[in-house]
């Protein structure tokens, strides 16, 4: 029911009359980000009824080659005015062509073009390897019991280790590496029992050890931990199990010959020490590498195969002094970053996002959705899933807009509500331009409709425009609105220096004083914090130190700025 199968078999079947409209409707519910699309079945279908699809539109024109000259024709003067495509009704325009003729057959080599052209990552992620020994840096203490046999004598008693866990990154291209080591000593209290001989013992096994975690798009994989140790023992005292005569030579015996034997016995605890240390950091790192693949999968692949959006580029990589991560986001019929980034500022946490990334991601979520609002003690309602993450956002923006700013004076008039309804462009439902310091989102609706009573203002293909700028209030950054929410109709190019038709004029006017009074009444802040990203285990916050917004990048730059400690040992078997 959720994949409108009905839709989709009769497309599949070839029966006459079928609507491409609902067929088209049918397969964006392939994307639509429910759980269970990530499944092979549903992916294998979604990719067979896109080509269907692709032929069975191209069948409607009455002359593809003439179609598709006259649309490359529309594409030139779009790359003459905008070599980067930073305008964002150029960049769509493209998109539309693009995923128009990436199912057309002999048109691959244009598409190519284009796609490598602006086919660069628009998203990069860097962090420095002082924040990751921060995170992971942590003591290791555990009290366990030691059971050996060496040189014939069953050795028993409780070994302390106390040590540390560190990281060091090591250098890679295409995979990130990161050293995990692990030092310390292991103190012992032991009894030994040969025969009638008993021994009791302190020792001091000092360790050092390593084993290499590579994580790559396809897998987090490890190599084999080496240890190395070294134990020193000190006896304690020598005494005899039995009574009588022959317990009188035991002990002097016993005493000769654990001295005798003293280094050969440390060497075979050093060789089990090493054993020992190794199967656990083997297994124990091994265990948490998992739970990171796992997390990983959860918040990534797995979403984004559920939108059909799977980054088309995801690269790790390490230097000596940072880890990053390059992604490349964008799906079918849609462009990546034209260009390189700006620099990484030299911050303990860094973002470069190209405004294609920000479209893209989008697109991905909220392609066609419908937001209203029917009731004023409602919250928005949203036609669409989201991922775990975009939900967080969602409510903590709806937590920010019901924080209602104080009324000026007891005069002030709160607007009338009134319900509302807003249905996203398919495709494209924002856009994003990072330009000149500034933020612009204007998001394309498709209709807007403002209800009052039996009545109803319907707005068709309008862009709502908001702009923001970076700014420092009491020592914060924030994203401050930068006057009055805008209207433009979709089809109008502010760039080719034409007035707006005077038919358009009323209802910009009336669409603007509709959405700027919904926004007086939601109380929505003109001020949008950038807030701080906690770290675990009380370790500290995150805290915006950098923004920045040129050239088609938001670059943001992170510190830290509260380390509240750490919380306690952490014991080799968790």
């Amino acid at each position: 029911k959720h994949v409108r199968w009905e839709a989709m078999s009769y497309f599949a079947e070839g029966k006459p009359g079928v609507d491409l409209m609902k067929v088209r409707a049918a397969l964006d519910q392939f994307a639509s980000g429910a759980k269970g699309l990530e499944l092979s079945v549903f992916q294998d279908v979604a990719r067979t009824g896109e080509r269907l699809f692709d032929l069975s539109l191209l069948a409607t024109v009455p002359d593809p080659n003439k179609y598709v000259e006259a649309n490359l024709k529309q594409l030139i003067p779009q790359f003459e005015k905008h070599p980067e495509l930073g305008s964002h009704r150029a960049s769509y325009a493209v998109e539309q062509w693009l995923n128009f003729f990436s199912g057309v057959d002999g048109a691959e080599p244009m598409v190519r073009v284009v796609t490598a052209r602006f086919g660069r990552p628009n998203l990069h992620v860097q962090v420095t390897e002082e924040l990751l020994n921060h995170t992971t840096t942590r003591p290791v203490s555990e009290v366990r019991p030691v059971k050996q046999c060496i040189l014939g004598t069953s050795v028993s008693g409780t070994g302390d280790t106390q040590g540390w866990l560190n990281v060091s990154l090591m250098p890679s291209v295409g995979s990130a590496r990161l050293l995990f080591q692990m030092s310390g000593d292991t103190y012992s209290s032991t009894v030994g029992v040969n025969g009638p001989a008993r021994i009791r013992s302190a020792g001091t096994t000092n360790f050092n050890g390593n084993k290499m975690v590579q994580l790559t798009r396809e897998s987090f994989g490890t190599s084999p931990a080496t240890f190395s140790a070294a134990t020193q023992t000190q006896t304690k005292s020598v005494s005899s199990r039995v009574g009588g005569l022959v317990g009188m030579f035991v002990a002097p015996i016993a005493r000769q010959r654990v001295a005798q034997q003293k280094r050969q016995a440390e060497a075979i605890a050093s060789d089990l020490a090493e054993r020992d240390l190794t199967d656990e950091f083997n297994r124990s790192v091994i265990e948490q590498v998992g739970i990171a693949r796992g997390a990983f999968e959860h918040r990534v692949p797995l979403p984004f195969r559920r939108y059909r959006a799977e980054p088309r580029q995801l690269i790790f990589g390490t230097t000596s002094d940072d880890l990053s991560m390059e992604v490349l986001h964008a799906a079918r019929g849609q462009l990546g970053a034209p260009d390189s980034p700006p620099p990484a500022p030299r911050r303990a946490m860094s973002l470069r996002l190209h405004q294609s990334g920000a479209n893209n991601l989008a697109a991905m979520l909220l392609s066609g959705a419908t937001l209203s609002q029917k009731k004023e003690d409602q919250p928005p309602k949203l036609s669409v899933v989201l991922p775990d993450w975009a939900k967080q956002l969602a409510t903590r923006a709806q937590q920010r807009a019901a924080t209602k700013p104080a009324k000026e004076s007891k005069d002030d008039e709160e607007p009338e509500f009134k319900p509302w309804e807003l249905t996203l462009r398919r495709g494209r439902p924002l856009s994003f331009e990072f330009v000149d310091g500034a933020l612009e989102v204007s998001i394309h609706a498709a209709q807007l409709v403002s209800y009052d009573g039996d009545d109803r203002d319907t707005f068709d293909n309008w862009d709502i425009v908001v702009r923001f700028e970076p700014a420092l209030v009491d020592g914060k950054w924030v994203l401050s609105r930068v006057g009055k929410i805008d209207a433009l109709p979709t089809s109008f190019d502010p760039d080719e220096g034409k007035p707006l038709n005077s038919r358009y004029l009323p209802v910009r006017n009336n669409l603007i004083a509709v959405l700027n009074e919904s926004v007086s009444r939601e109380g929505l802040p003109q001020e949008l914090p950038l807030r701080p990203i906690p770290l675990r285990d009380n370790r500290g916050e995150l805290e915006a130190r950098e923004v920045a917004a040129a050239g088609g990048w938001l670059t943001v730059g992170w510190d830290l700025v509260k380390y509240l400690g750490a919380t306690g040992g952490v014991a080799l078997t968790n």
